[in-house]
């Protein structure tokens, strides 16, 4: 997926969290009166509608894209980088408002650390279905990586990891087998795509990358 297609997700995600936060919360129970409430509130604009909306507007631009494939394997998984997002943005905004500083938690209470706690467990309820339901098929013209992506996309020059996205076999620099993932490098330094495939078939898949002008890297140093 183009960096312009990224950028337009992500701003549209943002507009669909102001709308939610300017028509939704104000409706909902004592959004105003009670502190607590309101930051969960203000919260779940960013934790429900980011990732509904930028995985919603995935699925509609990449079903033109599928098709009849040969191998399909899971991509693999960055947890550690999309929980800290999660535990970033949620100290940011749960947290972070009723310290002074950054090592006094004084005015923090049990509620709001327990508040905080539970957006942490659902968003790791978020990225194991992420990769439980996100795939990368081989089709004949391009890998697709599809499915009922959660990840937050932040279009910021930020390099490529295993993206939703479709990728023509010649988007490709070169391929290799490593631990049991396959890691196709993309040209231009623009990230790569990680895949957990099976031992029996790497010999499978990579005679077949190479029947679509793949190769392996001629010098193994720095291909990470």
């Amino acid at each position: 997926m183009n960096q312009t297609t990224r950028t337009i997700i992500f701003f549209s995600s943002l507009v669909m969290m102001f709308l939610y936060y300017l028509m939704i919360i104000p409706r909902l129970p004592m959004a105003f009166d009670n502190a607590i409430l309101y930051a969960n509130y203000s919260f779940s604009s960013f934790f429900i509608c980011v990732p509904a909306t930028q995985m919603l507007l995935r699925r509609r631009i990449l079903a033109r894209f599928k098709d009849d494939h040969l191998y399909e394997f899971r991509i693999h998984d960055a947890i550690a980088v999309q929980y800290l997002i999660y535990l970033v943005i949620g100290y940011l905004m749960l947290i972070r408002p009723l310290t002074t500083s950054l090592t006094d938690f004084s005015h923090v209470e049990a509620v709001n650390w327990i508040s905080f706690i539970g957006w942490l467990a659902a968003g790791q309820v978020f990225i194991t279905f992420t990769y439980r339901t996100t795939k990368a098929q081989f089709c004949r013209e391009h890998i697709l990586i599809y499915g009922w992506d959660l990840r937050m996309d932040f279009p910021f020059g930020n390099p490529l990891y295993s993206h939703s996205g479709v990728y023509a076999y010649s988007d490709f620099e070169y391929y290799f087998f490593d631990n049991g993932r396959l890691t196709l490098r993309l040209k231009g330094e623009l990230g790569k795509i990680v895949l957990i495939v099976p031992s029996e078939m790497q010999e499978q898949v990579g005679e077949y990358l190479k029947a679509q002008q793949l190769d392996k890297p001629k010098k193994r140093q720095n291909i990470y």
